[in-house]
């Protein structure tokens, strides 16, 4: 019988998938800048300077802001920090970012899962800054100077040779928190401090913003932040807080949690413009986070209609919600709701005059759409991930856009991958388990449930069944 998942990865990756060992905790890695960066964390930290720590608006900006906020407290910043988020689905910054940090006699800026790209605001600030990102680099300008002192971008996609510390090939599979935390490991090893982020338990904030953020986790260094989260029975303090208070019965830290009750908790009250509110939650008051509950009405009634006033084209969809009442904030849910409907990739924006912003969904998750979209025309703004993304084009764009990026998805084979029971030939998928009951006697069904456990949803490993005359068990 076909082992389909050992066909799939490395035998070293397999073993820790399916329990056969444990991830081991990973090398250092350095990245391009992690001296220079941490040199400057080094003397602010002496100087008891006022920093303040902007995260990004969704929940890996929360868990960035919250790692950076735990560690500096730790070591000694405790009253001195300040922390924001942007108040709309927005990111980045820009000149009122510029114009209040520069009026709240900040020393230092950290701006956590995004602004790799932001250099003009960046260098206008009067104080240092650092940049601890993980979205796609389109400059060389990674330090320099600002108005009043220096930046310093850290971004996991550039190689680094660093002397003492080894080679460091770019990796694009980690979230904005897995950077900072890496980052933060090679201060602690380079200023010999205690390992605040292991006695903190840091690490499975880190574990949960991989599945939220869907970066892939089926690489080692990936899978101990994972393991040390959904496999642990232990929880970190704010996360065990907030896990008891949305569901008492709730053990641990798993999958479905993370994916189904704790993201959208935060995710729900981000875009109904209270993201300050779930930050302060995050960092302050975890016990709280009933609180955010009330968000759930105002995005049920935002989403209710998403299949109206679609237009469907034959690969792909297109909503405009100007003028319906709905803030823009939830383009990205109803293009995902819509994606998940009808299995095409889906556009959903707002007008503004003849700009279209809003949000792209696209049907392969392993397509880089947003590249399109950047390469395509130099009016046309592209941010976030590869197949979710926001954007914004002159409307008239949007016909053309579409169909360029839709035809890439011709070149992928939409063969399943597994399929199970009576089935043709025609439809069998890659893999194929002609009796569910063998496969489940061959230890591969719990094989199978352990390691969608520690996968991300793009990359969990579904069963494709014949739904003529199957009776479920």
């Amino acid at each position: 019988m076909d082992n389909f998942i050992k066909d799939r990865y490395s035998e070293q990756v397999y073993k820790v998938l399916t329990g056969e060992e444990s991830a081991p905790e990973p090398d250092l890695v350095c990245f391009y800048n992690a001296r220079k960066a941490n040199n400057m964390v080094y003397e602010h930290i002496q100087k008891k300077s006022k920093v303040a720590i902007h995260g990004d608006v969704d929940f890996d900006g929360v868990g960035s802001t919250y790692i950076a906020y735990t560690f500096l407290c730790e070591m000694g910043l405790r009253g001195n920090i300040g922390t924001c988020i942007n108040k709309d689905k927005v990111h980045g910054v820009n000149d009122e970012h510029v114009n209040f940090f520069n009026s709240s006699g900040v020393d230092l800026v950290i701006i956590l899962d995004s602004s790799t790209n932001d250099i003009e605001y960046i260098k206008k600030m009067n104080c240092d800054v650092l940049v601890v990102d993980h979205h796609e680099i389109l400059h060389n300008e990674l330090s320099g100077e600002t108005v009043g002192g220096k930046y310093v971008i850290v971004n996991n996609n550039i190689d680094n040779r660093d002397i003492g510390y080894g080679e460091y090939k770019a990796d694009s599979r980690m979230s904005g928190a897995l950077v900072l935390y890496e980052l933060i490991r090679i201060y602690q090893h380079m200023f010999k401090t205690p390992d605040i982020l292991k006695s903190k338990m840091l690490y499975q904030w880190v574990g949960i913003t991989l599945f939220t953020d869907a970066v892939s986790t089926s690489n080692l260094r990936n899978l101990y932040y994972i393991e040390s989260t959904v496999h642990n029975i232990e929880t970190e303090s704010g996360l065990r807080k907030m896990k008891d208070t949305l569901n008492e019965w709730q053990k641990s830290l798993d999958k479905s949690f993370i994916n189904y009750t704790l993201a959208p908790t935060f995710n729900r009250a981000i875009r109904a413009g209270h993201s300050g509110l779930a930050l302060r939650c995050a960092i302050h008051n975890p016990e709280k986070i009933g609180e955010l509950d009330k968000f759930k009405e105002i995005q049920d009634k935002a989403v209710e209609n998403y299949m109206s006033n679609v237009l469907e084209y034959s690969d792909y969809n297109i909503k405009d919600i100007t003028g319906t009442g709905i803030h823009k904030n939830y383009t990205g849910l109803l293009a995902s709701k819509i994606l998940g409907h009808t299995g095409k990739t889906t556009v959903v924006y707002t007008l503004d005059g003849d700009k279209a912003e809003g949000s792209f969904r696209g049907k392969n998750s392993s397509i880089d759409y947003r590249k399109f979209f950047d390469d395509w025309h130099s009016d046309v703004f592209a941010q976030g991930h590869k197949s979710a993304f926001g954007f914004g084009a002159n409307v008239e764009m949007l016909p053309q856009l579409l169909n360029g990026a839709t035809l890439m998805e011709e070149q992928y084979n939409e063969k399943e991958y597994v399929t199970a029971g009576v089935m043709s030939q025609e439809y069998r998928g890659t893999h194929h388990i002609d009796d569910i009951g063998e496969f489940k006697k061959a230890g591969l069904l719990w094989r199978l449930a352990m390691a969608n456990s520690k996968l991300s949803t793009e990359e969990a490993i579904s069963i494709v069944v014949n739904n003529v005359g199957y009776k479920p068990i």
